[in-house]
């Protein structure tokens, strides 16, 4: 796999094209494993991360969750 990146684009190129598209949409992954507490100041004993409170709202709305992709979207854009 070939990866070019500079801050103005990015070209991923492998000799699959999952390679390729995976390493494409990786810089579009948040980075949220931030404690709540670093973000709210309401409820200090709130050990959570906000990944994990994505997880769970995700969850409990039956979303796909985080860093996942629909299998039948991914059939078809792949």
């Amino acid at each position: 796999m070939l990866l070019l990146s500079s801050t103005l684009f990015r070209v991923a190129c492998g000799t699959l094209r999952e390679a390729a598209y995976r390493e494409s949409i990786a810089q579009f992954r948040p980075a949220i494993e931030v404690p709540l507490t670093d973000l709210f100041d309401n409820d200090l004993s709130d050990t959570r991360s906000l990944a994990q409170v994505v997880a769970e709202e995700w969850t409990n709305r039956q979303h796909v969750p985080q860093g996942k992709l629909a299998a039948g979207w991914r059939g078809k854009s792949v």
